[in-house]
């Protein structure tokens, strides 16, 4: 067992596991996360090649989080990393479509939960060609024709 007690033979913590898979991303260890970091140029900083420095940047992990790089192009370093819930993952990643509405940004999911309106039919409305007032507006929509009654 190491000196910070996340690392027995049989039982890893979720801490440890965190910053083994975030090591094992950069070195590009699997098809997938090879194409998603190493050839993005996305490192980890020389500081948390120590799991003990990184335990002390970070803390340990809150049940149901995981690690979440702020700046999605950024590199894993203490400014740009924080533990984050799975929906705060899915807000961050680069795949979402943001919309502003009266000066406020926020992604299609959470417009959707705020207004009370399905994600799919924001989608679909964009798809349309609806302005994102239009998008975001609770009014009632023709199913075949795409637009207000």
């Amino acid at each position: 067992m190491k000196k910070h007690g996340h690392c027995a033979t049989y039982k890893v913590s979720p801490t440890y596991r965190s910053w083994q898979m975030m090591h094992r991303r950069c070195a590009g260890y699997t098809p997938v996360h090879k194409r998603l970091y190493v050839d993005r140029n996305i490192t980890v900083c020389a500081r948390w090649a120590l799991f003990e420095n990184f335990l002390e940047d970070m803390g340990e992990r809150p049940n149901g989080h995981t690690l979440d790089r702020i700046d999605g192009d950024g590199h894993y370093k203490p400014a740009n990393c924080h533990w984050a819930t799975h929906e705060q993952q899915m807000q961050n990643t680069s795949q979402n479509v943001n919309l502003i509405l009266k000066g406020e940004t926020k992604c299609v999911a959470e417009w959707a939960k705020v207004l009370g309106i399905p994600k799919h039919r924001i989608h679909a409305r964009l798809k349309r060609g609806y302005a994102v007032e239009e998008a975001l507006s609770t009014g009632v929509f023709h199913h075949r024709s795409g637009r207000k009654p």
